[in-house]
């Protein structure tokens, strides 16, 4: 059966009124979301992968706001602790590209193709994100810093799948497109949000990080825009 657990302060989150006004200009400040013209083609596969890999605990796994959040490393900084001050400290990419990234699990076509997917200056971070049958995320805000990391420029993610009853909400702009396989850049610096599973099934759900400054990037931007 669905969970009926969920705590108020989120079930009220999204009953919150929505619209659009944000979504109607190309602003990468004010963007609450840019799902992208491109396809990731190999989310069952990738699915398989995750449930063989050990979850790495962070601070948002063990919060009391949150239940049933795990993460799944796939790519990353050799020196998280570097990477980490870096990426608190500094508004631009210069240092965090001096960085050694590597595979955090085995390569297979899925990863590989995830990893080439998006035309990034350079990847970061790649996890993925599960949440449990009755998990959720309380309302809050990302708050992450530097300005290169600023609106839609924070992280790109993508569904591996959407169970029933699954939602994940934006305040003001509303309910995110959840279609599996296709990339979304998501601006949760700027916007409040909340997520919760009530559904009987785990939730996937990728993150990337990295620096989107270059220009086949950006012309995708644009025309994932422009093309909507």
């Amino acid at each position: 059966m669905p969970s009926t657990n969920i705590p108020r302060i989120v079930t009220k989150f999204f009953e919150m009124p929505t619209n659009d006004k944000h979504l109607k200009n190309f602003d990468i400040e004010k963007l609450p979301w840019l799902t992208l013209d491109i396809n990731y083609d190999y989310c069952e596969q990738l699915i398989e992968l995750t449930k063989q890999i050990k979850p790495h605990t962070r601070y948002f796994t063990t919060s009391d706001y949150n239940k049933g959040l795990k993460v799944y490393d796939i790519y990353g900084p050799t020196d998280k602790e570097t990477f980490r001050k870096l990426s608190l400290t500094h508004d631009t990419t210069e240092e965090l590209n001096k960085l050694e990234y590597g595979f955090k699990c085995d390569t297979n076509d899925a990863v590989l193709k995830l990893f080439s997917l998006l035309p990034y200056k350079k990847v970061y971070e790649i996890y993925i994100n599960t949440m449990d049958p009755g998990g959720y995320l309380y309302p809050h805000t990302d708050n992450r810093y530097g300005k290169f990391r600023s609106g839609i420029k924070d992280q790109t993610i993508i569904h591996l799948n959407n169970p029933e009853g699954y939602r994940f909400s934006l305040m003001e702009a509303g309910e995110i497109p959840k279609d599996i396989g296709r990339p979304v850049m998501l601006n949760t610096n700027r916007y409040m949000h909340s997520v919760m599973n009530p559904s009987t099934q785990t939730r996937y759900l990728v993150h990337i990080h990295g620096d989107v400054h270059c220009e086949e990037m950006e012309q995708l931007m644009l025309n994932s825009f422009y093309q909507r």
